[in-house]
């Protein structure tokens, strides 16, 4: 479907461009399949599904600590909480090359490194900024850790990363599809699109704090699949509309408790004859076609059953 010039130029002025999402994609696929060939393993790697379970456990207590460490460097440093999504994508990526037996001693510097390379892409914290918090920095990590050090640390993880560190991270796909939706909408349902992408991010780092990032569900499918289920929590669009097959009505609540919106609810759901134009809108909101959009929402939904994610932790509500 060829689109309007105004809008085309609407999206390229706010960031989104069709090309713009092009690139990501292939820089995406290009960044997991060299991580995946430099590890010799298969397109559906999971560390549970490639190491012993003792080791699955260390690796995975130790992925659960850095994550949470990450997220309270990149508070500390003031940047966005969005930021997080692509540092665990920066970590994911490392660890899927170098294996996931890192040793726990070198993971604080490396978490620290990871927040200090996305600060400096952002104009953000120099050195001289982490040198500024260098005290709180050591209490977080549980020791000092230099300058020096996390220039190293640095060095290694975009050699180890091939220089690939602008990566598209979910919060970058999420936010891309809920910007492109407001254009198109031309802002008539701004608190609802504000609202999806708070929900998609709150439910999505539920998920990517028990699961690393791979082929099989990678962040472009994550962003597909939450964003359609956004829709759906939202109330644009009832479920029927997508046709997802894995997901009853009666599961909903225990798959996304309390998720439904409290507050920037579209005006009314979609009656069943505005379904297929709605379809054709999403395709050109997220640059997929429906199967895949069906396909990555299940995928989703799969993956949250198999990680508990739903009740683990408190949930988010639009």
């Amino acid at each position: 479907m060829s689109l309007h010039e105004d809008i085309l130029v609407a999206f390229d002025s706010c960031g989104v461009s069709c090309e713009v999402l092009d690139d990501w994609a292939l820089r995406e696929s290009k960044a997991l399949s060299d991580g995946l060939s430099l590890n010799h393993v298969s397109a559906e790697y999971l560390p549970e599904q490639a190491m012993a379970p003792s080791l699955q456990r260390v690796a995975l207590h130790q992925r659960w600590a850095a994550l949470g460490l990450t997220q309270q460097l990149i508070s500390l440093l003031g940047l966005p909480h969005s930021v997080w999504f692509n540092a665990v994508l920066l970590l994911d990526l490392s660890f899927m090359r170098v294996g996931w037996g890192v040793s726990i001693q070198d993971l604080p510097a490396t978490c620290v490194a990871a927040a200090s390379i996305l600060s400096k892409n952002l104009g953000g914290a120099s050195r001289k900024r982490f040198s500024d918090l260098s005290e709180t920095i050591t209490s977080l990590v549980g020791h000092a850790v230099s300058p020096e050090e996390i220039g190293l640390r640095e060095m290694d993880l975009m050699i180890g990363l091939q220089w690939q560190i602008n990566l598209p991270s979910l919060a970058n796909w999420a936010s891309a599809f809920c910007t492109r939706f407001h254009v198109l909408s031309q802002g008539a349902s701004a608190a609802a699109i504000e609202g999806i992408l708070q929900w998609i991010l709150g439910h999505a780092q539920t998920l990517i704090e028990r699961m690393p990032t791979s082929s099989s569900l990678s962040s472009r499918r994550m962003a597909n699949g939450f964003f359609v289920l956004g829709l759906i929590a939202a109330q644009f669009a009832p479920l029927d509309a997508f046709d997802l097959g894995s997901i009853i009505n009666s599961e909903w609540e225990a798959l996304f408790p309390r998720s439904q919106p409290q507050i920037g609810l579209a005006s009314s759901s979609l009656p069943p004859a505005c379904w297929p134009h709605f379809h054709v809108l999403l395709q050109i909101i997220t640059r997929s076609h429906m199967p895949t959009l069906r396909q990555d929402a299940r995928a989703v939904t799969t993956a949250i059953r198999a990680a508990g994610a739903s009740g683990q932790r408190t949930h988010v509500s639009i």
